[in-house]
């Protein structure tokens, strides 16, 4: 069973999504529904050879289009790291 709940006190919805392929994105979680997410500005991880750099996680939807994914691809979600979410702010 997948929980997340966006009632509480916490300031900002923005996760870390792991998925069942081992990608993991930092996003911002606007609906939790039934057996899927509803999530938008999705990031991704890549390494470029020297650092790792955040990146679209789909280079072909617009800019804060909502993006639906069943909870069965989904290992788990979290809270990310502080400097992680500070990063993902600048970007959006």
């Amino acid at each position: 069973m997948f929980f997340l709940n966006l009632n509480s006190p916490i300031i900002t919805h923005i996760k870390l999504i792991k998925f069942n392929t081992g990608e993991e994105v930092i996003c911002e979680v606007l609906k939790v529904q039934g057996d899927y997410t509803t999530f938008k500005n999705a990031l991704t991880m890549v390494w470029n050879g020297k650092a790792i750099q955040a990146v679209p996680f789909s280079m072909n939807i617009n800019d804060g289009q909502e993006i639906k994914v069943f909870h069965e691809n989904i290992q788990f979600n979290t809270e990310p790291r502080k400097e992680l979410i500070e990063q993902y702010k600048q970007q959006f």
